[in-house]
């Protein structure tokens, strides 16, 4: 379609406008009227090409830019030029044609002249700098003028004279003809003279003098910053810090250095006595490392309520002939932290009475106690009572249970490894959570009624992963490798296989957990009334030992979302029982 350019409606030449406040526009407004050859106006998207040349016919473009799929609305268009190529420096010094080609016609003609706007007219003004031309302005003959080369007249107020100018440099003594009459001026004399008049002249010493005083090293000499020796200024501290000061770093005024920290603290702490038995409240700590000697003797006894213990880092040493690390005898809040307790024939730490009540301990390595000596063996830790919390401690190569509770306590982020029994055993209704259990000889963790078993990982224990009775909530925990003795009845996670008598059901909540290579079974349950959901229960491949995914021993089960693979019999194996099938189970 051959398409033509009837009427360019305005062109604003923004870019030749400078105001004072506002930057200038870099660009031009442009609207025009387009019609088709018939003169009917388009409607639609086109591409415009737009040059601006120095003469109306003929000659060169300096400046061209397309822009593309210009909207056109009933013939009527508006581009601003210089949006895709700027315009140059000096772009518009001489009269100028704009050109308009659209899409693949030719180049409209005639070209359009640009004209000039109001403001573009002043700026012909700065031509003449506000009416001086150029040659008014020229300087050059201001710098030849080398006698008054401002051209300084007498006539100018508070000028001064030429000859006064010319004789400033001059007058070596007193460069700035400065006289007696004027308010607080120095005389000649006094500047010819400076050095000698010690009132004004601040360079006391000369160089010499100042080596000589500084060298002159006398008690009484005011420069003399070596006074003491180092024994003279060790005495002068002493007798300045007061009666008994001996400057030890860990005694200052016969205060241990943890004495006055806990002062400031406002706690007063006690040493452990030698005998190791605490027979009063209070914040005892150890001062070194404790073995103590003799048939039957623990190394710390308490006997009050409300002791804090702080092993600083040192450790309570066993032996064949000792009892418990700390025997702590039917008392309650207890607190135990930041040591070491190992080879003691006994529990590490032990507590026998079922009315003792917020036993804490944290950070404790208890390691190698209660290694049988005879048909006994001991656990790691044992606390009877309830609301105990142990946490952030390490547990290891103990002779029986490695933490041994009997209920209603947190065990958080322990590390539980190689003990001879169970890693965790709880009899009901504990926290058990972010715990890393590894190697035991038992099972991995085994809870009684009402646990929450959450986020731990529990890998190549003896017999099973998690064994819990009921009521419990087993969720997130990653299990690998558990029931490495291959024993019958055992697997990643069981339930109730022994219930108790009367029991009506396991009624546990087992989600989300990651279980991998169990032997026997990944989730065995033996009661009812259980949910079982989003667990991933991966088997071993070809390995004879891995031989269900989940078994059911007892009817009416829930179990939905799981992802069940890789057993060599079943992945679901229902024992021909009937469960509630939630559907999304996926075997692979």
């Amino acid at each position: 379609m051959k398409s033509q350019l009837i009427i360019p409606i305005l062109i604003t030449l923004l870019s030749l406008i400078s105001f004072s406040a506002f930057a200038v526009p870099p660009a031009i407004s442009y609207q025009g009227y387009l019609t088709d050859a018939s003169g009917s106006p388009v409607d639609g998207n086109v591409d415009i090409t737009f040059s601006l040349y120095d003469a109306e016919t003929s000659g060169s473009h300096s400046w061209q830019e397309t822009q593309i799929s210009i909207a056109v609305s009933k013939g009527l268009f508006k581009v601003e030029l210089g949006s895709i190529s700027p315009f140059a420096t000096g772009q518009f010094d001489i009269p100028m044609w704009l050109g308009i080609q659209v899409g693949a016609d030719a180049e409209m003609s005639p070209r359009q002249p640009l004209s000039s706007v109001g403001y573009a007219l002043k700026a012909e003004d700065a031509e003449t700098l506000g009416g001086l031309n150029p040659v008014d302005l020229n300087q050059a003959a201001h710098v030849t003028d080398t006698a008054n080369p401002h051209n300084v007249t007498a006539a100018q107020t508070g000028a001064a004279s030429i000859l006064g100018l010319n004789s400033h440099t001059s007058n070596s003594a007193n460069p700035h003809n400065v006289t007696a009459v004027q308010t607080g001026a120095a005389s000649a004399t006094d500047f010819n003279f400076h050095s000698g008049n010690t009132a004004i002249h601040q360079p006391r010493y000369q160089n010499s003098e100042a080596v000589s005083a500084m060298a002159a090293k006398a008690n009484n000499n005011p420069l003399h910053h070596d006074k003491y020796t180092d024994n003279a200024a060790v005495l002068a501290i002493k007798a300045n810090d007061g009666s008994g000061s001996t400057l030890d770093a860990d005694l200052i005024d016969g205060m241990q250095a943890n004495e006055i920290i806990d002062a400031a603290s406002d706690e007063v702490r006690i040493p452990v006595p030698d005998d190791g038995i605490i027979n009063s409240s209070g914040s005892y700590y150890l001062t070194a490392d404790k073995t103590t000697s003799g048939l039957g003797r623990s190394s710390i006894t308490v006997n009050a309520d409300y002791v804090t213990i702080d092993l600083m880092g040192f450790s309570l040493v066993g032996n064949a002939f000792q009892d418990y690390g700390i025997n702590i005898q039917g008392k309650s809040h207890i607190t135990v932290r930041n040591g070491k307790i190992h080879n003691f024939t006994k529990h590490g730490i032990y507590q026998p009475n079922n009315t003792s009540e917020y036993i804490k301990i944290s950070d404790i390595h208890i390691v190698s106690n209660g290694l049988p000596i005879s048909s006994l063996s001991y656990a790691g830790i044992y606390l009877k009572g309830q609301y105990h919390t142990i946490k952030e401690c390490v547990v290891s190569k103990n002779g029986n249970e490695g933490i041994r509770v009997i209920g209603g306590s947190e065990i958080r982020n322990n590390v539980v490894n190689e003990n001879v029994g169970d890693g965790i055993w709880s009899n009901s209704s504990s926290v058990i959570i972010g715990n890393r259990i590894r190697g035991n000889f038992g099972n991995g963790i085994h809870s009684g009624y009402g646990s929450t078993v959450k986020e731990n990982e529990i890998v190549v224990n003896q017999l099973s992963g998690i064994n819990c009775r009921g009521e419990c909530i087993i969720e997130n925990n990653y299990l690998s490798a558990n029931n490495n003795s291959n024993t019958l009845g055992e697997g990643g996670i069981i339930s109730n296989i022994f219930p108790l008598s009367g029991s009506i059901g396991s009624l546990n909540v087992i989600k989300n957990n990651h279980l991998f290579y169990n032997k026997r079974t990944g989730i065995l349950l033996g009661g009812k009334n259980n949910v079982v959901e989003n667990n991933q229960v991966h088997g071993g491949g070809n390995s004879t030992n891995i031989i269900n995914g989940i078994t059911f021993g007892s009817s009416n089960n829930y179990f939905a979302h799981n992802r069940v693979g890789g057993h060599n019999l079943l992945e679901y194996n229902l024992s021909g029982l009937t469960q509630i099938n939630g559907g999304d189970n996926i075997s692979f």
